[in-house]
């Protein structure tokens, strides 16, 4: 069996916008920058690439009625010649959430 860790080092820069109002919040997230990241197993590197990468996040929070949270993320990496087409796909996730809070979660253990 070979154990193999993986390192990752990511460095670079970008903004957030975020617009608020008595409905709820608006949050809008962009990264870019150069990332470097390597594999090794049994004392040797197996895979090492490095490459730019961008990230783009975004939340809408709904705080008066439901406080539900929708969000959206995609990450990847910009497409270079040599790259594998593979790797190279960006990677998306999607979520939802609901906010709770402490005194409400309390009323409901209450006789």
């Amino acid at each position: 069996m070979i154990r193999t860790t993986t390192d990752n080092f990511y460095g670079g820069g970008g903004f957030r916008l975020m617009y608020r109002d008595d409905f709820g919040t608006l949050n809008l997230r962009a990264c870019a920058g150069y990332a470097y990241f390597m594999v090794v197993g049994g004392g040797q590197e197996l895979v090492s690439n490095e490459a730019a990468y961008y990230a783009l996040q975004a939340e809408i929070i709904e705080h008066r009625i439901s406080g539900v949270k929708l969000g959206a993320e995609i990450r990847g990496f910009f497409k270079r010649p040599d790259a594998d087409p593979i790797l190279s796909q960006p990677r998306f996730g999607l979520y939802i959430a609901k906010e709770f809070r402490l005194e409400k979660i309390g009323e409901l253990f209450t006789p």
